[in-house]
């Protein structure tokens, strides 16, 4: 993948995490494989020409699939135009883009 632009569909793939306990003085974490397919909405990095970060905000429409749920942390309404999308995702987690076409 060279390049990754808004309309193009991708796969994320992640381990979310979750507090379950603390037993013997160590956090104990519960985890969850998640599989994210969708339409990108907006990437967005750190700093403008070096970034360090990049994050990637898809679509919450018909396309998004998913084989899990999606926690309410990563479900949010972008600031600007207003719809719901799904992110910030680390660019670095992609397992695959489908470019758009155009």
């Amino acid at each position: 993948m060279d390049h990754l632009r808004k309309g193009d569909f991708v796969q994320v793939s992640l381990l979310l995490t979750h507090p379950v306990g603390l037993t013997g003085m160590q956090m104990k974490f519960g985890a969850q494989h998640l599989d994210v397919k969708g339409v990108v909405a907006h990437i967005r990095g750190d700093h403008p020409t070096n970034p360090t970060v990049v994050g990637v905000w898809l679509k919450d429409d018909e396309r998004l699939q998913t084989n899990g749920t999606i926690g309410s942390d990563l479900r949010v309404t972008c600031e600007k135009c207003g719809k719901p999308e799904v992110g910030p995702l680390d660019v670095k987690y992609l397992t695959g883009c489908t470019p758009s076409e155009g």
